[in-house]
């Protein structure tokens, strides 16, 4: 009586006022191309395959990124207090649960009160089936020099092919086919690049199997964390990444990710994981001694013969485990693993080249480990090479009130430690690194948020084009207005650097120091009728001997939705930059599985639109965008087409 009560009132009281939009939250949380298609493509497989939130862990609830560990054990404390929650609307009732986080939350949960059991049947499987066909082209012009002296091998047209299966029984496939620009039409599916999975997810003993294609992601990334991963939330940087072990993929990224077989396995509070792996990756080979040697080349293209030799050409073989004990306030795992090439590598002259592999057997142990006592929330992950030395990552989060968190993380790398497809959450992450960061966030109200971080990093060594010892200082301040219709975020960053240069004369270490100021402010305004606007300011500026250099970057940009058959896109971007400064980057509208940042440099004005048109079951896309440096009257423009369809 009393839990139909409470429902009640959730109907009563709820209500979503807030228009998220998650193409704006991956702009927030993102900081590269890359970074943002795998964060939609999460997003889109959540929506094909929702968390059961009644039977689901703590580890998937968190893998969604929407929420922090503390609005996360809230849920299930609720969930084991007062039983099945039967809708979003009743996640109201959740301590830290408001209507924007709902709103964006829901179309990723499943509220069933039932375990759903396999069946392999013909009609279990086709019916309730979602199918999803996506064809992109697209091109750009004027063409590299590659294709104007015959260097590249074929077109200037880069295109994908993805194909997606997914039946409500939990059984799944997908086919993702690829050509970059350059590359040419060969092999039996005629694409340079393909990409599949079979894919089973249970609610009993056996929670998955995926045979092809798959990513696997461990702690905090020290030992362990093939794809990429991603270091800030919607408001400030995230010291704790949230990873669910393996994950299928079937996406654009070449290298990068393992081939075979991945199990998971739950027995009560013990969760398994397990993979085998066997796939060819691109290297450069070479002879030395009459042994042959080689270096793996991480870019994915194959447009001349020179990069189209070194396509496939080393063996890798990975296995690994990963063991998981999750108990009501805490959670440890274990990660073992160890991956093994056809052929020793090149020994890298260069200090900092984290990509080459320096051996040719690579074996890794890491501990992982959350505790959540009160108020406070500590993660931490030491790790071992097979030399025995170690990495280490902890941090602490205070709740002080409802309103204050303080956060700390500190993290130490071996000079000796080595490991293979690691992205720990520091500055690069390079062998010898120090990393520390302190952040207060400030939850004023729904209204106002703000947060204010540092971070020091101090390396032993050369890094990539530093010649020396290093380090820096970096103070960021957030903060965000929110009011019906309107949204101010406003972003200062300074950077304090000093590092080594070698003089040419005497073969010393010459100290530079150098200083950077960022500000960026972006204003969004709701205008009513499906009309929204976005307006973007970014200031850049160094200091010179007797001036600061300041060069700076703006944008504005409309989109229109009509009752969600069509959406127009205009995005107008200016900068005006000192050749010093380099580039600054900016979010931009793209198609489904695609996005852009593209750099704006000294004068530069750059239009884009994009269309998208809705009927039934297929979407089309088109984006056409002008770029034009004014100094050199240089232009360039690019073409996309895409065209969608689902069942």
């Amino acid at each position: 009586m009393v839990k139909c009560f409470r429902i009640l009132l959730c109907f009563v009281s709820f209500h979503l006022q807030a228009q998220a939009d998650l193409n704006e939250l991956i702009n927030l949380n993102s900081t590269d191309d890359l970074q943002g298609q795998q964060m939609l493509l999460a997003w889109e497989d959540l929506k094909s395959n929702p968390i059961a939130i009644n039977f689901c862990s703590r580890e998937e609830l968190l893998s969604t990124g929407l929420i922090n560990v503390f609005q996360c054990h809230n849920l299930i404390q609720y969930r084991e207090q007062s039983g099945a929650i039967l809708s979003a609307k009743e996640l109201i009732l959740v301590k830290g649960f408001g209507a924007e986080l709902i709103k964006l939350l829901t179309p990723f949960l499943d509220f069933r009160t039932v375990v759903q059991r396999p069946s392999f049947s013909k009609s279990a499987i086709l019916n309730f089936a979602k199918h999803d066909l996506l064809w992109r082209w697209q091109m750009q012009a004027p063409m590299a020099e590659g294709f104007l002296n015959g260097k590249y091998l074929g077109d200037p047209l880069e295109s994908r092919l993805r194909y997606q299966f997914q039946s409500r029984n939990g059984l799944g496939m997908a086919l993702n086919l690829q050509k970059d620009p350059g590359e040419k039409w060969q092999g039996p599916l005629l694409f340079d690049h393909a990409s599949f999975y079979l894919h089973f997810r249970g609610e009993g003993a056996l929670r998955q199997i995926v045979l092809g294609d798959f990513q696997f992601q461990f702690g905090q990334g020290l030992s362990l964390w093939s794809g990429s991963a991603f270091d800030a939330n919607a408001i400030g940087a995230n010291f704790n990444r949230h990873s669910n072990g393996f994950r299928r993929s079937a996406g654009n990224i070449e290298n990068r990710f393992f081939r075979g077989l991945a199990l998971e396995y739950q027995y009560k509070n013990w969760n398994s994981q397990l993979f085998l792996s066997n796939r060819q990756l691109d290297a450069k080979v070479e002879s030395i001694d009459g042994r042959p040697y080689f270096q793996t080349q991480s870019t994915g293209y194959h447009r001349s013969e020179t990069e189209l030799s070194a396509k496939d050409q080393i063996n890798l073989k990975s296995a690994g485990f990963r063991t998981l004990y999750a108990y009501y306030f805490f959670d440890i795992a274990l990660l073992g693993h160890i991956h093994h090439f056809e052929d020793p590598p090149v020994a890298s002259e260069y200090i900092y080249d984290q990509i080459a592999p320096k051996r040719q057997s690579y074996a890794g142990l890491s501990l992982h480990l959350n505790l959540l006592l009160g108020a406070y929330h500590i993660t931490s992950e030491i790790a071992l090479s097979e030399t025995l030395k170690p990495a280490f990552f902890i941090s602490w989060q205070k709740k002080i009130n409802d309103k204050l968190s303080l956060r700390q993380a500190i993290q130490k790398y071996h000079s000796g430690y080595r490991s293979f497809w690691n992205a720990p959450p520091a500055l690069s992450g390079r062998s010898g690194e120090f990393n520390l960061k302190q952040q207060l966030d400030i939850n004023w109200s729904w209204l106002h948020q703000s947060a204010i971080l540092y971070q020091f990093a101090k390396f032993p060594w050369p890094r990539y084009q530093i010649d020396g010892p290093s380090s820096s200082h970096v103070v960021q301040a957030f903060h965000r207005w929110r009011v019906s219709g309107k949204q101010v975020d406003f972003r200062l960053r300074f950077t304090n650097a000093l590092k080594y240069e070698t003089d040419a004369e005497s073969a010393l270490f010459i100290p530079q120091k150098s200083n950077e100021l960022q500000a960026r402010l972006i204003f969004r305004l709701d205008l009513g009728a499906g009309l929204k606007s976005r307006t973007m300011v970014q200031v850049k500026s160094i200091p010179l001997p007797k001036q600061w250099l300041i060069g700076s970057m703006a944008s504005q940009q409309w989109v229109y939705n009509y009752k969600d058959k069509w959406r127009h896109t205009f995005r107008l971007a200016f900068s005006d930059l000192p050749p010093e400064l380099g580039s600054l980057y900016d979010y931009e509208p793209d198609l489904i599985y695609g996005f852009s940042i593209p750099p704006l440099s000294r004068q530069h004005i750059r239009l884009s639109f994009l269309s998208r048109w809705k009927r039934g079951r297929l979407t089309w896309e088109g984006k056409l965008a002008y770029a034009q440096k004014l100094e050199t009257n240089k232009s360039s423009w690019e073409l996309k087409f895409q065209c969608r369809f689902q069942i």
